[in-house]
């Protein structure tokens, strides 16, 4: 099941990255549980960047 974390990484993916990330947030906002999974764990490393940029922008009050 998607997750509100799920859904703040994809969003500051989609307002934050390029295009070919942006590309990816917009899928994974339209994928079921197993094709979300699967962006995630070919992507890793999009996950953990853009997780650790919304943490940042929360703390400052500027999370997508």
């Amino acid at each position: 099941m998607r997750s509100a974390r799920d859904i703040e990484i994809l969003h500051c993916m989609r307002e934050r990255g390029g295009s070919f990330v942006k590309a990816l947030a917009d899928a994974g906002l339209h994928a079921d549980d197993i094709n979300l999974q699967l962006i995630k764990d070919t992507w890793p490393e999009y996950w953990e960047r853009y997780g650790r940029l919304s943490d940042d922008l929360a703390t400052v009050g500027k999370r997508p």
